[in-house]
């Protein structure tokens, strides 16, 4: 049976030959891109229309918001840290001035010298007497020069009493020079030459000195 159907010539209105033309050409449109179809699938690829996609790029924006955010932060914040050391140096400056009351190796503090002082509630210049050490339980006098001003355990002062801003008098109301034994703690600043005006009577403040006065 099989080899009279092989060798049977049946009859077909239809040449073969237009067939496997036919399936080729249609095999060849299965495997042709659609423009349509191409553009349908990028814009669906592009829209947010899967959740899957949204959810990324919604995360993704917000990570990027959320880093700028950061970033300005981390920004402020070290300005701020800046600012804040600054000022912490300023004030360490400060601390470290006011605690040498100015009296150092290159500036010490000697007989004769004047210095800011604080006598009573009242802020008052005086001139530099005689200067002690404590030695043995005792005050010693001393005519050296000081150069820290823990080195003294009292002082003997001349008192100028503040009349106006910068001017001092060197006598009270009634007369009176006033002289005092006084702790080291109290002096606040030591003044340069330069920075006091000698009268008869008074006393005038210049220069840093002034600036010192008025500061406090």
């Amino acid at each position: 049976m099989i080899a009279l159907r092989k060798h049977h010539e049946a009859y077909n209105s239809r040449p073969i030959e237009r067939q496997n033309r036919a399936h080729i050409i249609g095999y060849e449109k299965e495997n042709t891109i659609n423009p349509n179809k191409a553009s349908h699938i990028i814009s669906h690829l592009t829209n947010n229309d899967d959740p899957e996609i949204r959810f990324v790029k919604q995360r993704e924006k917000r990570w990027k918001e959320n880093w700028k955010t950061m970033t300005a932060n981390l920004a402020n914040l070290q300005q701020f840290e800046l600012s804040r050391q600054k000022q912490i140096d300023r004030i360490t400056n400060k601390i470290i001035y006011l605690e040498s009351a100015n009296i150092t190796q290159d500036f010490p503090l000697q007989q004769g010298d004047y210095v800011i002082v604080l006598y009573g509630m009242k802020i008052c210049i005086a001139k530099v007497i005689a200067m002690y050490y404590e030695g043995y339980g005792n005050h010693c006098y001393s005519q050296n020069a000081v150069t820290q001003i823990e080195d003294l355990s009292y002082i003997s002062l001349q008192v100028y009493l503040p009349i106006h801003l910068n001017i001092f008098a060197s006598q009270t109301v009634e007369g009176y020079t006033l002289f005092t034994h006084h702790c080291p703690q109290n002096i606040i600043y030591h003044i340069k030459s330069n920075g006091v005006i000698i009268g008869d009577s008074s006393l005038t403040l210049t220069g840093v000195a002034l600036n010192k006065v008025i500061n406090k």
